[in-house]
Order: structure tokens, then sequence, then C-alpha cells
């Protein structure tokens, strides 16, 4: 699915808060009715003086491939990735130590736009996934994340051994999760500049990328299934930074 479509009133409301320079038109349903989130987005057009059109359902339905467009659908000029600079001047500007999630082989966008809404909701200050074997920001993604990320820096990188090599440069401490491991992933001390690296359900991360880690952690099992939604086990870790942090 492109990149460039974003479907959805909730989503759609977020990038024409956020970035109205990148939107180049708005399609419309013809017989949308009434919301406050309809007339804030259509204020929006008026004030960006954003080209829309109105549009019939099987338009609709072929821009957003399918997807639950609740009847509007824009289109961006490209789709705003960040460089990872960004994460640490996000971080700067709340006087705060840097808090990045890493994704590896994350592909399905529901996870991956849950992990984006959790992330942004929590106060982090980006996401750093492969150029590869990810899914990437995604009409579905920014549906499911609800717009979030119109507001969190996602870096795409062509290697990300290479760019856990850079982030330690940066004095930051690589967490990642995997069920292999001894130490519960409550018992590291998160009040420091951390990377908390993901990988997919069923093969988890690389060797390589194993290897690059400071800390290995595990969410403690107590049932019968092997293991958890990545998307659920990112908001676990999360929160728990979140939890140690807010301590302070």
């Amino acid at each position: 699915m492109s990149e460039n479509i974003v479907y959805g009133k909730n989503s759609v409301v977020e990038y024409l808060r956020s970035m109205p320079d990148q939107v180049e038109k708005v399609y419309v349903y013809e017989n949308l009715g009434s919301s406050d989130t309809i007339n804030e987005i259509f204020e929006l057009i008026k004030k960006n003086k954003i080209p829309f059109t109105k549009a019939d359902k099987n338009k609709l339905h072929s821009l957003s491939e399918g997807g639950n467009h609740q009847g509007i659908v824009l289109t961006l000029s490209s789709q705003p990735y960040s460089e990872l600079d960004d994460i640490f001047k996000k971080a700067k500007q709340k006087n705060e130590l840097p808090f990045i999630i890493i994704l590896d082989s994350v592909n399905d966008p529901h996870n991956f736009g849950s992990i984006i809404r959790t992330a942004e909701f929590a106060g982090a200050h980006g996401i750093i996934v492969p150029k590869r074997n990810n899914v990437g920001i995604t009409a579905a993604v920014n549906k499911v994340s609800c717009g979030a990320a119109a507001y969190l820096p996602i870096v795409k990188v062509s290697n990300l051994n290479y760019t856990i090599d850079k982030l330690k440069k940066e004095n930051i401490w690589v967490v990642g999760a995997d069920c292999s491991a001894k130490k519960s992933y409550d018992k590291v001390d998160y009040k420091m500049p951390v990377a908390i690296l993901l990988g997919s359900e069923g093969f988890g991360f690389s060797r390589i990328l194993k290897e690059s880690c400071d800390f290995l952690v595990k969410i403690p099992q107590r049932g019968n299934v092997s293991s958890l939604n990545v998307g659920v086990s990112a908001g676990i870790m999360i929160y728990e930074v979140v939890r140690q942090r807010s301590r302070e």
C-alpha cells in the first residue's frame, strides 16, 4: 500500500494539524456527515488552502485499497521520514534523556501502527526501522496509529547494526527483548539514555543485533503460549521505562 495515502478521520485530522504543507489533496465522501472532527478537518483545509474534492465510495475505496476510510482520504507529497538527529533534537527540546524504539522485521501494519501509537502516547522520542524487511508508514499503519506517525520521528536506516553502533557512540544503552534472556525486563535501570530493541514474533531479531545489545531481557511467561504479540511486548517495555523515569 502507498506510503503517500492517509485515511480515516482521526489520522487525517492529525496530519492536517501537524504537517499541512505535506498534504497534496483531500478526498471527501460526497455524503459525508458532520461531527467535531469533520468540522475541524474542513477548517484546516480552508485555513491552509489545501485542494479538496468530493468523491464517491468507489474512488475512496480505490485510494484506500479497501481500508476503512470513514469517508475521507488525503494524499501526501511524500511520507515524511525523519533523520536520526531529529530524535536527539526532540529529546533535547523536551529536556529528557533519549528514549528510542528500534524494530527489526516487524511486517504487520497493525503491530507497527500500534507500537507507533503507544510510543508517541508514552513520550518516546522516535522509532528506528530498517529499510528492508520491515513495514513502512503505510496508510494502514497510519490508520491504526490514529495519526501518531505525524508527531513521532520515524527513521528508516540501511543497516541497523551500524545505526546501533552510532547510538552507542552517543551513550545510548541498547536493551533487547529476547525470550531466551535470563534477566527480567523490569530488572534494568531505564533512567539512562536508552533504546529498546524488538523483533518479530516468530524469529525475534538477528544474532548480530543480539550481540550488539548491552542488555537482553525477557517478559516472564506464566502461561502456555510461547510469545507475546510484538505490539503488546512493546507496550510493556515502553511503560516500564515510563514507570521508572516517573519516579525520578
